[in-house]
């Protein structure tokens, strides 16, 4: 069966959890027909999947001409019924103003539903708005490496590169002294920290520490990801 009737029947049959397999393949695109997936869904009974396919393919133009308004019809749809593929691209949507006026609230909105179903796109982009703020939500460096962890641990390719682009960020912002204050702070940061699978805790490893470059070559080979997000969330 090829990689275009293997999705044609995930839409149909509204697998999302193996579409979801699929999507996070960044060559998957290459590897479909998709004239053929349109002339096969598009006279099936709607539902959530097919819904969020057809924007997708009536916004970025896949086969047929692009159409921004039906392309923000059908994610709406999708996103209505709970699909959380729909809720991030009607996000998207309001957040570019693409086919819709632009909406930061409603964007904002939908992201997080998005996200509340761990749906690793809308993660990666609530990491964004609070590593970089917009006009609602200030920058929290803190909640950025939430999301973009919560992101990279579902094998976001794109949320671990930003977190190294975020850990150099924060190191600019004294990120020592906050990690040293974030300890302080919580309980989850306590002698529970002092080993890391009998390594030393990851305070050593502060600007300036003795292990600080290492850190940040170990952070992208994603030794530390759990740690940081159990220990620190």
């Amino acid at each position: 069966m090829t990689d275009t009737q293997i999705l044609i029947n995930y839409l149909i049959n509204d697998e999302i959890e193996k579409l979801s397999k699929i999507y996070l393949d960044s060559e998957w695109r290459n590897n479909v027909d998709f004239e053929k997936v349109f002339d096969s869904i598009i006279d099936e009974k709607p539902n959530s999947s097919i819904n969020n396919m057809l924007g997708l393919i009536y916004h970025d133009g896949l086969s047929i001409k692009k159409d921004p308004q039906k392309a923000f019809y059908y994610a709406k749809l999708s996103a209505k019924t709970g699909n959380s593929y729909g809720q991030f691209n009607l996000a998207w949507m309001y957040d570019r103003g693409s086919g819709i006026k632009l909406n930061e609230s409603k964007a904002l909105y939908y992201y997080r539903l998005s996200t509340k179903q761990r749906n690793c796109y809308a993660q990666d982009k609530l990491g964004d708005i609070y590593h970089y703020g917009n006009g609602i939500v200030p920058v929290n460096y803190l909640k950025a490496l939430k999301y973009y962890l919560l992101s990279a641990n579902q094998g976001n390719n794109k949320s671990k590169c930003n977190i190294t682009i975020l850990l150099q960020d924060w190191d600019r912002q004294n990120l020592g002294e906050y990690i040293l204050n974030l300890e302080k702070q919580r309980r989850y940061l306590d002698t529970k920290c002092h080993k890391l699978e009998g390594e030393n805790t990851y305070l050593r490893y502060r600007p300036g520490g003795p292990g600080f470059e290492e850190c940040q070559e170990r952070f992208k080979k994603q030794d530390y990801y759990k740690f940081f997000f159990y220990q620190t969330f």
